[in-house]
């Protein structure tokens, strides 16, 4: 792998060499992609965003395994033939993980996956996975455009203030603005949550979400013009949930009404961080 490193940022250059064929799955993901928040979303914007998706992914993935850490897609062992959401992008273990340890949690995740319309795991094969040290991953990406540059060099220090995103449980998108409080509320009106007398009810929601997330978000930026991938760094959910906030990300005809649990990425720290604590 052709890598440098400014600071906490590792830079894969020329990442075509790491990416062999992944047309296949990118086009089955793309064709059961469903348009939530872009209903007018073309064929081709769908193909290109999931390339997108899969080119970070594979980035990370070849980057992190280059140490005694496996990072195993959740696409390299599902059983849906990509038709429904993947509840997680992939799981990260010690390369001292026996073989039929991780073959008998992903014929579990399959399982529950089989059973769930949307293609979700439960919050206790969640909590089983961490126990067990199979840590579950997002890789969010993000295409280098040019509000991530400065003198037509892309900025790093424009970049981390960009955020790690998640979706909250309960609501994922509304014409109504939230906050953490008022989410609270709406998870209190639901029957979500309950709050003893005196207790911080922010504080409540935000142990619950914390129940819902992946251990660890990865933030890889791609600038596709020169094939050049930048892994921004990673957060752990409890860092993730304490200092998130929930907020909208206005994009006219994209994203007006989506919410996002968000934070900096400014709060994270670099992948090999990650590595060298693993």
């Amino acid at each position: 792998m052709n890598v440098k490193k400014i600071n906490d940022v590792i830079i894969v250059n020329d990442y075509r060499d790491l990416i062999v064929n992944n047309n296949d799955s990118t086009e089955k993901i793309a064709a059961n992609t469903v348009n939530t928040w872009q209903p007018n979303r073309s064929e081709k914007d769908k193909m290109a965003d999931t390339s997108l998706g899969k080119i970070a992914e594979i980035i990370f993935e070849k980057y992190i395994n280059q140490f005694s850490i496996v990072y195993l897609s959740y696409d390299d062992f599902r059983k849906n033939n990509f038709e429904k959401h993947a509840p997680f992008d992939g799981l990260l273990f010690s390369n001292k993980k026996l073989e039929n340890d991780i073959k008998n949690y992903t014929d579990i995740i399959n399982e529950e996956v089989a059973l769930s319309d949307y293609g979700k795991v439960s919050i206790g094969l969640l909590s089983t996975l961490t126990k067990n040290k199979l840590y579950t991953v997002e890789v969010k990406s993000t295409r280098i455009t040019e509000r991530h540059k400065k003198n037509g060099e892309v900025d790093l220090a424009i970049i981390k203030r960009d955020d790690f995103l998640t979706y909250p449980s309960a609501i994922r998108k509304s014409y109504k603005d939230y906050n953490l409080s008022s989410y609270a509320d709406l998870l209190i009106q639901n029957g979500k949550i309950n709050i003893p007398y005196g207790a911080d009810k922010v504080s409540i929601a935000r142990q619950y979400e914390k129940q819902f997330m992946t251990d660890f978000y990865i933030r890889v930026y791609i600038d596709e013009n020169v094939k050049t991938g930048f892994i921004m760094g990673f957060i752990t959910k409890d860092i993730f949930i304490e200092n998130a906030v929930l907020k909208r990300m206005y994009q006219k005809n994209k994203s007006e009404l989506p919410l996002y649990l968000a934070t900096p990425i400014s709060n994270g720290k670099s992948v090999d961080n990650l590595i060298n604590n693993f």
